[in-house]
């Protein structure tokens, strides 16, 4: 219902053009939310416009709940989608969901693409399965816990259709980044088993804040995790590991037996042989002189802790190489002690676990203008990762990122909106926001009146910003949001200004609708 939109126009000589003539979203009411968007376009030419709010209401009656996190979404094929929703609630609060016991749960929503707004809403999850040891168990009530990041693989990640093996099921991939005792998750989202949430025991336990599958077609499945647990120097104990699941599908058994989620084995990656990440410039890793690195891949109890592990994306590109980011912490004042980083990492056999890999540093947090706190990410059809901050609670606001990794440009795209996020401000919310569970979803548009996929890159993701609400059901604030993205990316916000000054022609437009 609400969008805001930047936009530069520059008048020059020769003639100056961006995609803003273009059409980001259809002409009307947008969305079913009743606040404005919470995060502010800084990319020229970017659109951000929010489709629903916490507290807000499905045309079902169904309500938004805070603490938004990771997402997925599929194309229902009669001009409507939908949005699978993690929501990071812990254990003991918030209502009793569809599976017996308050907690975290997943939304499911069902979005019309004509006009973006939330037809129904509903709880995902109807039952759980867990673990006992020889297989899985039908557990009633079971309270979960913090579900971060997520992924809604493509339906190769689990089905490889020239060999018939695996299973068309989509199964919506999440953990409790809940300590070390938490649990990894397939969720199945599609087919006769939808609803069935069922504990992937295969990756092991850790405070997981994303579980990702490599979605390529393949006999073999592979599965990448990450421990969002800070080692705080611990060299010793299994704290901020990246965990690989190596598994083969099969062409019977269950679901998740077809899947390849039953009988695979987890490595930790392990670089160079070191137990710990620095804050050095290599990363106390022997990274050489172009910030790569060989790992092995161990099952003996070792490997590497990085300093905090947050989210992990299969890259576009190339089927055997992932992105991750560590987060660290937040330092405003000494750029020097900034250490959130980007990691590539590259499988030298997917079939082959002793093969192990390579590790690039592809961003590094020690420079000054990095990103800080990178927090969730996504890896674009373009091959770009799309990088969201989270300053935790800081007066800095939070960011949305987007960095090439071939021409390792790095552009800043949105932030959060200081009318609300900075102390002071006339809407003030609160100062510990954070954006997350960003998701190329510009598949769902291609073709459809008032979009442009040829000008726009399209990107779902959400805020959650973390104050009480006074319904304890809600328990904080949050935004679902969709942002249209420039594509080709306009000049740079520094190049243009030094256009401006040549010509002494500029004009700066900023619009906000019904605020």
């Amino acid at each position: 219902m609400f969008r805001k939109t930047a936009i530069i126009l520059a008048l020059v000589a020769a003639g100056y053009a961006t995609t803003a003539s273009a059409t980001t979203f259809p002409a009307g009411s947008l969305g079913s939310s009743s606040q404005s968007a919470y995060q502010d376009p800084v990319l020229p030419g970017t659109d951000i416009t929010a489709l629903l709010s916490v507290g807000d209401a499905a045309g079902n009656g169904y309500r938004m709940v805070g603490i938004p996190d990771g997402l997925g979404t599929y194309d229902n094929g009669d001009g409507t989608f939908t949005v699978l929703m993690n929501h990071e609630l812990r254990a003991g609060s918030g209502a009793v969901r569809a599976h017996g016991a308050d907690g975290a749960f997943v939304s499911e929503w069902i979005v019309r693409k004509s006009d973006l707004h939330v037809l129904s809403g509903s709880d995902l999850i109807q039952n759980v399965y867990l673990g006992n040891g020889t297989g899985y168990q039908l557990t009633a009530n079971v309270s979960l816990s913090r579900f971060c990041s997520a992924d809604l693989p493509s339906v190769d990640a689990f089905y490889n259709a020239s060999s018939g093996k695996g299973t068309t099921t989509r199964f919506f991939m999440n953990g409790e980044e809940n300590g070390p005792t938490g649990r990894a998750f397939a969720i199945a989202a599609t087919g006769a088993e939808k609803g069935n949430a069922y504990e992937f025991t295969g990756i092991g336990n850790a405070s997981w804040e994303n579980i990702v599958a490599r979605p390529f077609a393949d006999d073999r499945t592979v599965v990448i995790g990450t421990d969002d647990t800070h080692p705080n120097g611990d060299a010793v104990n299994a704290k901020g590991r990246v965990t690989l699941y190596f598994g083969d599908k099969q062409d019977s058994g269950t679901e998740l037996e077809k899947a390849g989620l039953t009988n695979g084995h987890a490595y930790a990656i392990k670089v160079n042989g070191a137990a710990l990440e620095s804050r050095t410039a290599d990363a106390g890793l022997g990274l050489d002189s172009t910030g790569k690195a060989s790992f092995e891949l161990v099952d003996d109890g070792t490997g590497t802790n990085f300093l905090r592990p947050e989210d992990v994306s299969w890259d576009t590109q190339n089927p055997d190489r992932a992105y991750f980011v560590t987060t660290d912490g937040l330092d405003s004042t000494d750029p020097t002690s900034r250490t959130s980083r980007l990691w590539r990492i590259t499988l030298n056999d997917v079939n082959d676990p002793s093969a192990g890999g390579v590790i690039e540093l592809m961003i590094d947090g020690l420079q000054a203008g990095q990103p800080q706190m990178m927090d969730n990410i996504t890896v674009d059809a373009d091959g770009n990762v799309m990088i969201q901050e989270d300053v935790g609670n800081a007066d800095r606001l939070g960011k949305v990122w987007k960095f090439n990794p071939e021409t390792r440009a790095l552009t800043e795209v949105s932030q959060h909106d200081p009318d609300r996020f900075l102390i002071g401000g006339v809407d003030f919310l609160t100062q510990d926001e954070e954006s997350s569970g960003i998701v190329d979803v510009t598949y769902l548009f291609d073709g459809v009146d008032g979009y442009d996929v040829s000008a726009y890159r399209y990107f779902l993701l959400d805020v959650q910003a973390h104050y009480a609400n006074t319904d304890p059901a809600l328990v904080e604030g949050g935004q679902l949001m969709l942002m249209a993205v420039p594509v080709p990316e306009p000049s740079s916000v520094s190049l243009m200004a030094g256009v401006f000054a040549l010509t002494g022609l500029s004009i700066g437009l900023r619009r906000r609708r019904n605020r």
